[in-house]
């Protein structure tokens, strides 16, 4: 798909069988990136970012509420950020993305290739959140620090402050679909 181009694309999978159309929880238990590969296409022929991402980005503000691309905040030296790329992140890599930001970044997006990084503890929190009703928790190790004789120091008490913006019934949509992986 050429920059500025949306015309729209045909996505093809791995396979040459055709897969026919398919819900969102077939294509979660399918694993099918095709279905994926045209949201993210949807979202940049929809909210196209000019050179400098100042349009709001919907696809990677999503992903941002959901923890991706910050670090975890858990008690432990070393938390990353990971990458949700994006068009500052385009400009900011000029030799990787020559064109600026392009459809194929929200498309490969969309199935967490390309830029994208996550580290193993977002994704946990990620499907914590989904356990715990929406509530997006900041993991820790250890619940108490004690001194020698046992007399608790600190308490670190288990922040679940962020609420995701999706309705119970969108979250339990995912998990029931998650549950037939």
């Amino acid at each position: 798909v050429a920059p500025g181009d949306t015309s729209g694309a045909v996505f093809t999978n791995w396979s040459a069988t055709d897969l026919a159309p398919m819900t969102i929880a077939e294509s979660l238990r399918t694993s099918c990136d095709t279905v994926y590969y045209q949201f993210g296409y949807d979202f940049w022929a929809r909210w196209r970012p000019d050179s400098f991402g100042t349009n709001n980005e919907p696809f990677q503000r999503d992903l941002r509420q959901w923890g991706f691309g910050t670090p975890a905040e858990i008690d432990l030296p070393g938390s990353q950020a990971g990458v949700i790329p994006d068009a500052k992140f385009a400009a900011d890599h000029p030799d990787t993305y020559p064109d600026g930001w392009v459809p194929g970044g929200d498309v490969l997006l969309a199935i967490g290739s390309g830029d994208t990084l996550v580290t193993p503890m977002q994704m946990a929190s990620a499907y914590a959140a989904l356990a715990n009703g929406g509530h997006l928790c900041r993991p820790h190790v250890v619940d108490k620090i004690v001194d020698a004789d046992k007399n608790v120091v600190k308490t670190v008490g288990g922040r679940c402050d962020a609420q995701l913006p999706y309705s119970q019934p969108e979250l339990n949509s995912i998990t029931s679909a998650l549950e037939t992986v």
